[in-house]
Parts: C-alpha cells; sequence; structure tokens
C-alpha cells in the first residue's frame, strides 16, 4: 500500500471512529482560522486578482462605462465566471444601475423576456404574459430608468445553452433599449461554445464588442490564491508548504474550484491526523478522495 492509499484509509478510519464525527467539519479553530477559508460564499471581498480574471473584468467594466451593448465572458467550468460577473456588479453603484441576473436561461424565449422584466421591476400587469404586452411593459420601464438617469445590465448565465428565439428575445431587449433612450448591456456567461454560437446571430453578434476568456491559475498564482484565501480567514501563516502548493496546482490543474474543493479537504485530513503542516501526501488524499466521491 502506497503512503496516499494509507493515509485515505487512515482519514476514512478517522471518520469512522471519531467520538464526535460532527467535530471533523469545524476544523477552523484547529487551523486557527476565523472562518472556512475556501468555501464558495465568500462574495466578492474574496476576489482573487489573478490574470486572466483581473483582465476580464477591466473589460466588462469598459463595456458597462462605455454604454456597449454587448460582451461575452467565456471559459470552462469551475473558472469563476458567475463569481466574476457578481464582483462585476458588486462593484456598480446601486442609484446609477439596475442589474438582473438570469440565472435559468432555459426558459421559453417568451419566459426569459417576462424573467428579466421581473428582475427589472416592471409590474406584472394583467394576467396575459404574451411576448407583446410583456415588451410594452419592459419598454415603458426603461423609459421610467432613462428618465432616473439609470442604466440597465443583464448577465445571462449559462448562455452557451440558448437558442435562436432566445438571442430573438435579447435583441428585442437591446432594440427596446433604442426606443426608450435606456442604456442596457447584456453580459451573455457561458462556455467557450458560447464564441461559437453567438456567431450564427448576426444581429446580435453584430453588437458585441468585448468577448473575454478566463484561463486556469498558473502555479505561481494557485500558491497566491490559496495564501490570500488563507488570509482573508485569518490566518497569515500558511499550512501548505511549497512543495505542497505545486502539487495542489497539478492536480487542480489551476481551476479556482477544484483548488477550493482539494485545500479544504486537504485541511480536514490535516485536522483529523493532527497535523500542524500539510504535505503532498494530503494534497493527493484529498484528491483521491474527490475522484472516489466523482465516481460514485
Amino acid at each position: 500500500m502506497n503512503t496516499t492509499s494509507a493515509n485515505r484509509n487512515r482519514f476514512a478510519a478517522r471518520i469512522v471512529t471519531a467520538d464526535q464525527p460532527e467535530g471533523l467539519d469545524m476544523y477552523e479553530p484547529y487551523w486557527r482560522l476565523q472562518q472556512a477559508p475556501f468555501g464558495s460564499d465568500c462574495g466578492s471581498r474574496c476576489y482573487f486578482a489573478a490574470g486572466s480574471h483581473e483582465g476580464a473584468l477591466l473589460k466588462l467594466r469598459y463595456l458597462i462605462e462605455r454604454g456597449e451593448q454587448c460582451g461575452l465572458l467565456v471559459g470552462d467550468h469551475g473558472l469563476g465566471k458567475t463569481y466574476l460577473s457578481r464582483v462585476l456588479t458588486d462593484g456598480l453603484a446601486a442609484e446609477k444601475y439596475a442589474i438582473a441576473q438570469v440565472v435559468y436561461p432555459r426558459l421559453t424565449a417568451d419566459a426569459l423576456l417576462g424573467d428579466i422584466a421581473a428582475r427589472l421591476g416592471v409590474d406584472p400587469g394583467e394576467e396575459d404574459s404574451a411576448a407583446g404586452r410583456i415588451a410594452i411593459r419592459v419598454e415603458h420601464r426603461l423609459r421610467q430608468m432613462a428618465d432616473e438617469e439609470k442604466r440597465v445590465i443583464v448577465c445571462v448565465d449559462e448562455a452557451h445553452l440558448l437558442d435562436a428565439p432566445h438571442f430573438q428575445t435579447l435583441q428585442l431587449l437591446l432594440n427596446l433599449s433604442e426606443a426608450a433612450g435606456c442604456l442596457v448591456s447584456l453580459v451573455l456567461i457561458g462556455q467557450p461554445q458560447l464564441l461559437t454560437v453567438i456567431r450564427r446571430v448576426g444581429g446580435l453578434s453584430a453588437r458585441v464588442s468585448v468577448r473575454t476568456t478566463l484561463h486556469p491559475f498558473s502555479p505561481e498564482e494557485t500558491a497566491a490564491y490559496v495564501r490570500h484565501r488563507l488570509r482573508l480567514a485569518g490566518r497569515d501563516e500558511c499550512p501548505f508548504s511549497e512543495e505542497t502548493l505545486s502539487a495542489l496546482h497539478e492536480l487542480s490543474q489551476g481551476v479556482p474550484r477544484q483548488i477550493n474543493h482539494i485545500a479544504d479537504l486537504a485541511l480536514l485530513i490535516g485536522f483529523a491526523d493532527e497535523l500542524t503542516a500539510l504535505g503532498p501526501v494530503e494534497i493527493e488524499a484529498a484528491a483521491a478522495e474527490l475522484a472516489c466521491v466523482s465516481a460514485d
């Protein structure tokens, strides 16, 4: 049995035999942390300015500040596209911008327009939900926002899943904004195939002024990111050695979501084994545990 396998069995046994297994979820005091450092609920204050992420954020801010109509943010799973869009919108003044975050785009085209309308505070009015009537109410709301000197930001997540009717609805929204004299900026967020999909939608593609792609962290960025999250959680001293951070980068492939999962579980393993520092063995054990969960 290799070291990693032995550590995995030791960790599993610790979970089974612990007198208070619920305590295994509370490793923060053991590592002198004020909170879990690698949770997904950290908010925009946890933003780490990696190269491609900072570049994408600057481009999207340019899109909004210039009042451009459409931008694309693409990247593979786990790179932080949705999170970056929240960082973007959290930095906008509420008195100047109205924001609609569409998180489930697999609606009908009419329902997509209705969802955006509701997020912009459109009065639902009569029970009639026909697209034409919704469009009239949306245009009226946009005129109100123009009078209030407000701009509108619409972020559509998983946009690579949209079909032609959905894109036509988004074009309609931009047409309504022009008629109402209200600046509307669309941020379409999705997998890399979105770049190909959008080219087939001529009317909308012509309005895209920003295309930006997120990439995995470099080894140096992975190490800096881990230290950044630990500091935010209240610990200046990093329990991961340089060798350990290299192993973490290799096994996570620099994908932030995977870094979070592996590092979090490694801290739990270290707590269970009463370690004072974490080595590559703990990283390998954590990655193996996560792979087993994925396989199951």
